[in-house]
């Protein structure tokens, strides 16, 4: 049987080459930085590495992901003995993950419950020019995470502040103020094949593409990749600016649902990434 280990650095070139054989977009630098801000375990047959899962653990919520299963090794429980022993580690946490079609009915087994959907938007946009708007949208450090970190555990429904400061000093992040109070923010950061912006929370659909155009415009790369649900109103927008629905996950959870009080006017237009959620 197969050893199950934790995910370590000397690994890191395996499962990299892992995620390629998927066809996953994932670079090393993606892989050191996602063990760098959680935890994993591999399945090694005979020396080589066969499985892996990841996870961060967000305070009272933690976050699900790079499930993979080498293709000559699948239907034989690999990966339900990866989330399992991932489960265990967790411990009494709330668990959130993105689920292919093909993942959901394992995930169900395990006790996961479909909460909503995701699109993947990825292309090299048109850059819309950047809106005339009254909005005062200004560049913050990871030295800045506390201006929005209350934001964003309102928006998402837990706090992660640790993952929002990690993600803020490998990329650049924008926040809108109106009448000086901030009502959005977005980061962008290299990744896979070019830029992933996420998070985006923003109080309405405007502000969040006034958010991403900023990105856009500063970004070095020209390719870029954004996660949202279809139920907000940035999707078709997405699509009209160039980055075409790709895919689509079922977001899935096991415990309870995150704490958002209806009120609240600001939400989540945006993934950090399917992982981090």
């Amino acid at each position: 049987m197969p050893e199950l280990t934790a995910l370590s650095e000397r690994l890191l070139g395996q499962a990299h080459a892992l995620s390629q054989a998927e066809g996953w977009p994932h670079l090393p630098n993606d892989w050191d930085d996602m063990l760098a801000n959680g935890k994993g375990l591999v399945l090694m047959s005979e020396g080589t590495l066969i499985g892996t899962v990841l996870w961060w653990q967000q305070t009272t919520h933690a976050t699900l992901g790079m499930v993979i299963v080498a293709a000559t090794h699948r239907q034989r429980g690999h990966g339900a003995r990866l989330v399992t022993e991932a489960l265990k580690q967790i411990g009494e946490r709330n668990i959130l993950l993105h689920a292919t079609g093909a993942g959901l009915p394992g995930y169900a087994r395990l006790g996961f419950v479909p909460v909503g959907i995701i699109h993947q938007h990825q292309g090299h946009a048109a850059r819309p020019p950047l809106p005339d708007t009254d909005l005062d949208i200004a560049r913050l450090s990871a030295r800045d995470v506390t201006r929005i970190a209350d934001l964003d555990k309102a928006a998402r429904g837990w706090d992660r502040t640790d993952l929002l400061q990690a993600l803020m000093q490998k990329g650049t992040c924008w926040a809108a103020a109106r009448d000086g109070r901030i009502v959005g923010y977005a980061l962008e950061r290299h990744a896979g094949k070019g830029s992933i912006i996420g998070p985006i929370v923003a109080d309405a659909p405007e502000t969040a593409q006034a958010l991403v155009t900023r990105a856009m415009h500063t970004a070095k790369n020209a390719f870029f990749r954004i996660d949202s649900d279809p139920g907000l109103g940035l999707c078709d927008w997405l699509e009209a600016i160039g980055l075409s629905k790709v895919s689509m996950g079922t977001t899935m959870l096991k415990g309870e649902r995150p704490l958002i009080e209806p009120s609240v006017p600001v939400k989540l237009y945006g993934l950090a990434s399917q992982a981090y959620g």
